[in-house]
């Protein structure tokens, strides 16, 4: 019982880990789309 609530908090940890690390590659493609769109539109 308890190894597997290791696995579970191992594995959600991983889901956090992983989100905070695409989470500011999210917001640098969204800002080079944006940028793209006001140079288009200027």
């Amino acid at each position: 019982k308890t190894q597997s609530q290791i696995v579970w908090i191992t594995l959600n940890g991983g889901v956090i880990v992983l989100a905070y690390t695409l989470m500011p590659t999210n917001y640098c493609l969204q800002a080079i789309r944006n940028k793209r769109d006001i140079e288009s539109i200027g």
